[in-house]
């Protein structure tokens, strides 16, 4: 069982804007999990996007975690 796991990624992009990727797991109070994630500029002071993704069982959220992060980094994040 987890309670939350947290990855911040970046990248630069060819105009030379810097990127944030941030990606949680979190236990909600109900016993599921929830998976957020944020996404914008570091430029701006707020976030540009905000998903959040529910699931059931811990390795449902897991393996989402997991896929989000590997299609990230084939994108250029780190």
């Amino acid at each position: 069982m987890i309670s939350q796991c947290s990855v911040y990624m970046t990248r630069t992009t060819e105009k030379g804007n810097v990127r944030y990727y941030k990606l949680d797991v979190e236990q909600t109070l109900f016993g599921g999990y929830c998976v957020e994630r944020k996404y914008g500029n570091v430029k701006f002071k707020s976030h540009t996007g905000l998903k959040k993704n529910y699931f059931d069982k811990t390795n449902q959220a897991l393996g989402f975690f997991d896929k989000i992060l590997q299609n990230k980094r084939k994108k250029g994040y780190r």
